[in-house]
């Protein structure tokens, strides 16, 4: 204010410090002294609220047309790369060139924020044309250690752990002169790809984890994993519930398990299903649950009196469940789909018993409430877990939690009429189970 206040009363243009809506009233000219001039801004500081339009791509976009030429970065939420701003990034790449994209780790505003950022990189002034190869870059691990003690110096709260000196100014020559200057990081961190200037991606597809090659039709193998750790983790429930189990009857009926020809027929006629592609925000939603004010350091491992509910966290031994809160307490889910938020492994499970959310990971059910049978859950479940259950992810790599998640596409079998087929995924998996269960009756006659 007193620099306006001394321009005011001095008659000192020089500064041109304006204050006014940017996005309105801001023509590019000067506001004092040169009334008529175009103002030659080259470089803009920026930190737009992320509530505002595309996250506050609107004031990025607003900021690019006032510049002829150079170059500009900013750090924004990265779901504006990925359809929250799929409109004002059209418009961006009619004269500005995307260069890079630059994911950055998720603690890198720790203490103020822990959303997902990344970084783009433009080159002003020239339309993005199709054949243009833009440079992602996986930057998660970035070598430092953060922490948020308010009370704490900055070397403490930012600790150089790992070259972080050295991946920056190796980032800073790859965005400059590409691969050829992979050192510290791998091919795997580094992709040059274009992106799409037509179509449904056309401006959500800015990010580093949409070019990842990913084979995301799953394979009959990692049917057979899912089913045989579900069946698992379902008959340790069971024992734990009831102190005796007639084995000998239990193995009895499960001997003369048999598939029908139908199942036979499926089973064989795998490599010939359809797939098609489908956007999971399109298909699931978040459950709401009523957040619960207990840490997990302080609650039972076992059911004990009220603490009876199985609650989720990000954990992947025992599907999550392994703590117990009160259920009068909770919000209690069944029949969905868990998967962590926050974790060093992002895989997502059936809950087929009833159960409630405690943190770092979140429950989806499907959009339109629809009660399929659990073996179309499971099946579903692989198919998720070809996107997100991957190595590239961990810790250090967050995948994101669901708004990042619903943007991921799975591939699920569709009949003559591209419609997910539900009656092949049920039947499916009916025939997987009983070849499970039928293995494992093999196994204890010839090993017990």
């Amino acid at each position: 204010m007193l620099a306006v206040l001394n321009m005011i009363l001095m008659g000192d243009g020089l500064g041109n410090i304006l204050q006014d809506d940017s996005l309105k009233k801001f023509d590019g000219k000067y506001g004092y002294g040169k009334d008529n001039e175009h103002f030659p801004a080259d470089v803009f500081l920026l930190n737009p609220p992320y509530s505002e339009a595309g996250n506050g791509m609107n004031f990025v976009k607003r900021a690019l047309s006032m510049m002829k030429s150079g170059y500009v970065s900013i750090i924004i939420q990265d779901s504006a790369g990925a359809g929250r701003a799929k409109d004002i990034n059209q418009e961006i790449l009619k004269s500005n060139t995307l260069i890079a994209s630059i994911k950055m780790p998720m603690d890198i505003f720790i203490g103020k924020s822990s959303v997902q950022t990344s970084i783009y990189v433009f080159k002003v002034g020239d339309k993005h044309e199709a054949k243009q190869r833009v440079k992602f870059i996986d930057l998660r691990n970035d070598g430092y250690k953060r922490s948020g003690r308010k009370n704490s110096n900055a070397s403490r709260n930012l600790q150089n752990i790992n070259n972080a000196v050295g991946r920056y100014e190796e980032v800073d020559n790859l965005v400059k002169f590409g691969k050829d200057e992979l050192n510290i990081f791998t091919e795997k961190e580094y992709i040059e790809d274009v992106i799409a200037l037509s179509g449904e991606n056309h401006g959500e597809d800015w990010n580093f984890e949409h070019h990842i090659t990913v084979n995301d039709s799953p394979i009959l193998r990692d049917f057979i994993k899912t089913v045989s750790n579900h069946i698992s983790w379902e008959t340790g429930q069971v024992i734990k519930e009831n102190d005796v189990i007639d084995s000998e009857e239990m193995f009895g009926k499960l001997s003369q398990i048999e598939l029908t020809s139908k199942e036979k027929e499926i089973i064989a006629d795998f490599d010939n299903i359809k797939w098609k592609a489908f956007k999971l925000g399109n298909l699931f939603e978040k459950s709401k649950i009523v957040k619960l004010p207990y840490k997990a350091k302080n609650l039972p491992k076992e059911p004990q009196g009220d603490y009876n509910l199985p609650a989720l966290t990000s954990s992947f031994t025992n599907q999550g469940l392994n703590y117990y809160v009160p259920e009068s307490d909770a919000t209690v889910l069944r029949e969905v789909i868990s998967i962590p938020s926050n974790s060093d492994v992002y895989r997502a499970y059936y809950q087929s018993r009833n159960f409630t959310v405690l943190s770092d990971s979140y429950a989806i059910h499907w959009k339109n409430d629809e009660k399929f049978a659990s073996n179309c859950y499971l099946f579903i479940v692989t198919c998720i877990n070809k996107v997100t259950d991957l190595p590239i992810y961990s810790y250090k790599n967050k995948l994101g939690g669901w708004n990042v998640v619903k943007e991921k596409e799975i591939q699920l079998p569709v009949d003559e009429n591209d419609k997910i087929d539900f009656s092949y995924m049920e039947t499916f998996i009916q025939a997987t189970k009983k070849r499970c269960l039928k293995n494992l009756v093999f196994y204890v006659n010839n090993n017990l």
